[in-house]
Formats: structure tokens, C-alpha cells, sequence
């Protein structure tokens, strides 16, 4: 695995936890979402069809999620850090969404639609390499289904549109100045 990947999911997680100390105000992070809000923070490990290229890639995707009490709607921060691609390719993205979920047993069943920014590293044209960021709309969707008292698992997907993605001047990246990659996956978080 890339080392940037570790770090920037290792950065992830404890940007996770700070951010539920720090609400949680002069209690702690874990009291305040026992009383107010529900808190997760994971990563999955997903199977990227990127729709470029020939084959497939992996992406790990760490993500920080709080669901409100009482409500159906909490916010999600996900990353997906392609990890292997076919194509020597590398979309990263960075998504903010607002979750939308329903309660069944012990499964919260939610739709994600989100904003984010994406990286896109690789060879794009036939004599280059194209690094670029580029906006990001995604809908993103799954089930958390709580294992133990503080592990949940999740199996989700997600359908990625990078509108301006000017990468295509050959052939294999000829999609009309779009990107859409379209991902599945499954992963463990920790519930405070």
C-alpha cells in the first residue's frame, strides 16, 4: 500500500476524533454523541470502476460520519484514495455530504448526495502526465449496521460526476469532458 495513502487515513481518523472532542465542548467527545448525536469513524475498502481505461482499481475510503438523535439526517466527510488502477490512473476525491438515513434494528440505512474536490493524477494524454483538481458531485449510499456496542460495519457504493474533467485527449479518456467513477465497498468504524 502507498504510504500517502496510510498517512492521509491515519490524518483522517484523528481529525475524526478531535473534531468529536471538540464539540462535545468541556465534556467529552464520546459523552456528547451518547446524548446528542451519533459519531463513526471508519474506512472501507472499496472496488473502483473508474470508466476509463481498461480494467478496474481499489480505493480505501476513510470517512467521519455523525447522525443527530431524533432525526434522519446527519453529515459525512469521505475520502476514496485509489490504491491500484489499470490504468495507471489515480482519481482522488474529498466529498462533504449530507446524510439522509432511516433507522431499521440495528442498521441505519442512508443516501449521501455530497460536494467535494478530486484530484486526478495519470497519464492523460500521449505524451504527459496530468495532475489536476477538479469539483466533485457524488451520491453515495449504504448500510451501517451496528456489530458491537462500538463497531459498526458498512457496505456502501457510490456514483462520483467531475463535471470539467479535461483529461481526454486520446481516445481511452475521450468522455466528452466528464469523469464518473462508480465504486463499492465494505468496512468497519468505531461508534463513540
Amino acid at each position: 500500500m502507498k504510504p500517502h495513502v496510510l498517512v492521509c487515513s491515519f490524518v483522517f481518523c484523528v481529525a475524526g476524533q478531535l473534531a468529536a472532542q471538540s464539540i462535545g465542548g468541556h465534556r467529552g467527545g464520546a459523552e456528547f454523541a451518547a446524548s446528542r448525536a451519533d459519531l463513526q469513524v471508519g474506512s472501507s475498502f472499496s472496488y473502483l470502476y473508474p470508466d476509463y481505461g481498461p480494467g478496474h482499481g481499489y480505493q480505501i475510503n476513510p470517512y467521519a460520519a455523525i447522525d443527530f438523535r431524533r432525526s434522519y439526517i446527519g453529515v459525512e466527510l469521505d475520502g476514496n484514495l485509489t490504491v491500484q488502477d489499470k490504468a495507471a490512473s489515480h482519481p482522488n476525491s474529498f466529498i462533504f455530504g449530507l446524510r439522509v438515513g432511516a433507522d431499521v434494528g440495528k442498521a441505519r440505512v442512508f443516501v449521501r448526495p455530497g460536494i467535494g474536490i478530486g484530484h486526478f493524477s495519470g497519464v492523460t494524454t500521449t505524451a504527459s502526465s496530468n495532475s489536476q483538481i477538479y469539483r466533485v458531485y457524488e451520491l453515495a449510499g449504504g448500510v451501517d449496521y451496528q456489530l458491537l456496542e462500538h463497531t459498526n460495519v458498512r457496505l456502501s457504493g457510490g456514483y462520483q460526476i467531475w463535471p470539467n474533467f479535461d483529461g481526454n485527449t486520446t481516445a481511452e479518456f475521450d468522455h466528452g469532458g466528464h469523469l464518473n467513477p462508480i465504486y463499492a465497498g465494505i468496512g468497519v468504524a468505531y461508534r463513540f
